[in-house]
């Protein structure tokens, strides 16, 4: 009955499948984190920058209030109230989900991805739920099988 398990446990995990399996799981994800990260835009001045409810200043205080760890605060967004940058960066997750979907640049792109979202999370604490957790995980996920790139037409190693 052992031996039975462990085949069928080793044949789920082990056996060679193709990389298009995982399409319609890629394009669902990127999907969803296009749609949070942009979901982020239409109050954006209202949480963040200078007179923003989560301005760093504020949010910092906060943190040191609840007594929340400190690796919390790990994104580049606390250096700066700047609106023009909490922009760039919403445009740039959006682009990026854009790219787990298509598929250039492989684990790079993703391992990107990956760490753009934790960041935006990280930031943005108050303002988090399910979500993230789960998207960082299917997200992470793609870091071990990348996935063809679709626009030049080969798959990855």
């Amino acid at each position: 009955m052992m031996r039975a398990i462990r085949t069928d446990w080793a044949r789920f995990w082990f056996r060679p499948r193709s990389v298009q399996d995982l399409l319609y799981p890629r394009i669902a994800i990127g999907t969803v984190a296009a749609i949070w990260f942009a979901s982020f835009w239409p109050n954006l001045s209202l949480w963040f920058g200078e007179n923003g409810v989560l301005s760093t200043e504020t949010a910092a205080a906060m943190i040191e209030l609840e007594e929340l760890p400190r690796w919390q605060m790990w994104s580049p967004l606390w250096w700066s109230d700047s609106l023009l940058a909490y922009q760039f960066w919403l445009v740039a997750g959006v682009v990026l989900s854009g790219l787990l979907i298509v598929g250039p640049g492989g684990r790079w792109t993703v391992a990107l991805l990956t760490a753009w979202v934790i960041a935006w999370a990280h930031r943005c604490t108050w303002l988090i739920g399910l979500t993230e957790p789960a998207l960082v995980a299917c997200i992470g996920y793609f870091l071990l099988q990348p996935g063809p790139r679709y626009l030049l037409g080969r798959s990855q190693p």
